[in-house]
């Protein structure tokens, strides 16, 4: 989830973790500025929404919880393929996600 808001920030931010390259395409098919690099990958701040658009989770809650809160920030939302797999790990997730989407800004 971390990593998904640093896609949002006004400035650079490094991961140095190169096992996970889901969280990265996940960003990357989402808009975001994502850079894989020798050690890690580089996620560059956006001056504006990410456009948006589809995650497979393939049953990972971890990833399907990234598209759901990528969808908060993008222009378009993102749909979330199998989305049930956060409700493996985290039931309270979706009235969470939905209480900050009807939050005014």
């Amino acid at each position: 989830m971390v990593k998904s808001n640093q896609a949002f920030a006004s400035r650079e931010s490094m991961r140095t973790n190169r096992g996970n390259l889901t969280t990265r395409e996940v960003l990357f098919n989402c808009g975001a500025h994502v850079e894989a690099t020798k050690d890690g990958w580089r996620i560059r701040g956006v001056p504006a929404r990410v456009r948006g658009g589809t995650v497979h989770s393939r049953g990972d809650h971890r990833i399907a919880m990234l598209g759901a809160v990528a969808g908060l920030y993008s222009e378009s939302g993102v749909r979330v393929i199998d989305a049930g797999a956060i409700d493996v790990s985290f039931p309270e997730f979706r009235g969470l996600l939905e209480a900050l989407r009807e939050a005014p800004e």
